[in-house]
């Protein structure tokens, strides 16, 4: 907030899942008494900061933004590669920005898996670790709640249900 700078969060559409991203930091910043303003139903600014959220629908129009914080893409399996390589990718160039994408792998040909791919192979020539993956259960260890829900999702599904593999053991 002091030094400024600007992030961008992208996600296969605006309403509802950058509303709700939205609403989620506003509710943060209200619930540890940050102040903040918001402009244009999709900007948030906290002191000289702003973050930008911006639909990565294959139809929006998002060129001209700028990421010097952070460049986040959020439900990246569901995130054209070819926008976001030709629209999201360019916004990080100015400061070397930061790229995280994250989401749940779905099959190979998605952005994230493509990212993921890239990624692995060069920490084999470099060793500087780029893919950083999470499953269930290292989330539950920080939220008793998610932790429950799951466990309830196994005991009324079963371990082996493809609706509980594919949403929890990816």
């Amino acid at each position: 907030a002091a030094t400024g700078g600007q992030g961008i969060k992208a996600a296969p559409t605006f309403r509802p899942q950058l509303h709700n991203s939205v609403q989620r930091l506003k509710d943060r910043l209200d619930e540890n008494l940050i102040e903040w303003e918001s402009h244009d139903g999709n900007v948030v600014t906290v002191g000289n900061a702003r973050w930008h959220f911006l639909s990565g629908a294959r139809d929006s129009k998002v060129v001209g933004a700028t990421a010097t914080i952070l460049l986040e893409g959020d439900e990246a399996q569901d995130l054209s590669t070819e926008k976001w390589d030709r629209d999201f990718r360019p916004m990080g160039a100015v400061a070397n920005t930061t790229c995280v994408l994250y989401g749940t792998a779905w099959d190979g040909n998605s952005l994230l898996e493509q990212t993921k791919l890239l990624n692995l192979e060069l920490e084999k020539q470099d060793g500087i670790q780029r893919h950083f993956e999470y499953d269930w259960q290292a989330i539950a260890e920080h939220n008793p709640a998610y932790e429950a829900y799951v466990m309830a999702e196994r005991e009324r599904l079963g371990a082996t249900h493809p609706l509980f593999t594919t949403q929890y053991e990816l």
